[in-house]
């Protein structure tokens, strides 16, 4: 749902920033998740996008700092 709006607003993907979004778990619970992409280029010249896709932090995350 979360990559669907992402494409529905048609949202330019900046590789050095996080994307917030929903996702659901595979127990049907939605969640608030980070994306994280970075693009690079083999010796051979091809060229990958690598994600890293994690739990959002809460406000309760950041507390227990």
């Amino acid at each position: 749902a979360g990559i669907a709006r992402v494409r529905e607003h048609e949202r330019e993907v900046d590789p050095g920033k996080p994307i917030r979004t929903s996702a659901l778990r595979s127990d049907g619970e939605e969640v608030e998740v980070q994306i994280n992409l970075s693009a690079w280029k083999s010796s051979s010249g091809l060229e990958f996008i690598t994600a890293e896709v994690r739990r959002a932090p809460t406000v309760g995350d950041m507390l227990q700092l």
